[in-house]
Parts: structure tokens; C-alpha cells; sequence
């Protein structure tokens, strides 16, 4: 029973959310809606749990039964959404550039315009909070708190002297 109960998760809530919440992004509030949806969904509404969320998300192969893990998915697509950013190739966005213009409208107003190329190559962070925050929007707030909880930066893996 729960076998099905997890395709049923899977389909209805992971298939309609995820696609708006990688567009758009998901508050935390609704997180916790969708989380306490499930936890409803698989005991029966008034069944205490016998087995704990945390253990029914573990993959199939460690026991669990995959459960969708809704706050795990939004923060993997935040960090794909990052990793789109970070792009620097020639295949690079348009989005990410117009992020990178904004982003550095934030930036200390004593530090060198000319040198402002992205955040991530600067020497200060981009503010989150306070007056210079306010031109970010909550989008761009969610991706650069995304890259310090996971401490993101960018390091040359091989220096070259042909330019």
C-alpha cells in the first residue's frame, strides 16, 4: 500500500510543484504544507507515523521507499539553477548576464567599476540584507544564499599563459 501511495506522491505532488518551483522557486512555507500533505497522505490523516519521514525518503537500496523529499528537490534545483549561472562558456544566458548587471548594482559603491565582471570573481559579497539589498530580487537572493551554504567560488583548475 504504501508502494502506491509513493507513485501517487510522486506523480501529483513532485509533478506539479517541481516544475513551478524550478521556475519560480518555492517559500518555505509551502515546503512545509506540501511536507505535512505527504506525511497525511501515507498514515491515513489521523495515524500516528510509525516510521519516520526522514527514513521513507532514503533511496530503495537503503531500505527507504523514495518518498519525495520536497525541501531536497527545491534545493537541487536551486543549485542546478546556479550552476546554469556559473556558466561561463560560450553557451553562457542571457538571464546570467542581466543576473551579473544587477547583482553588481549591489556592489560597494568604493570598490573598482572597471574590475566588476561577477560577483563570484569579486572580493565582497553581495549583500542579502540592508539598503544595498534592495535591488535583488528574491531570486537572486535564493541563488546566492544557495552558494554560500554550499561555500561556492570559483577556482582556476589550470592557469595557462597562452591568452
Amino acid at each position: 500500500m504504501l508502494n502506491g501511495k509513493h507513485i501517487i506522491i510522486q506523480a501529483i505532488i513532485g509533478g506539479h510543484t517541481q516544475f513551478l518551483a524550478k521556475a519560480q522557486g518555492m517559500p518555505p512555507h509551502i515546503e512545509a504544507a506540501l511536507t505535512n500533505i505527504i506525511s497525511k497522505f501515507i498514515w491515513d490523516q489521523g495515524i500516528r507515523p510509525r516510521i519516520a519521514m526522514a527514513t521513507l525518503q532514503h533511496p530503495i537500496y537503503k531500505r527507504g521507499l523514495n518518498i519525495l523529499d520536497i525541501k531536497s528537490r527545491n534545493e537541487a534545483i536551486k543549485i542546478i539553477w546556479l550552476k546554469a549561472y556559473l556558466n561561463f562558456s560560450p553557451s553562457h544566458q542571457k538571464w546570467a548576464t542581466v543576473m551579473d548587471h544587477t547583482i553588481l548594482a549591489a556592489a560597494p559603491p568604493q570598490s573598482v567599476k572597471k574590475a566588476r565582471e561577477n560577483p563570484f570573481l569579486q572580493t565582497w559579497k553581495a549583500p542579502l540584507k540592508g539598503p544595498r539589498a534592495k535591488c535583488l530580487n528574491s531570486d537572486i537572493k535564493r541563488m546566492l544564499k544557495m552558494a554560500r551554504k554550499y561555500q561556492v567560488n570559483l577556482a582556476a583548475i589550470r592557469m595557462t599563459l597562452h591568452f
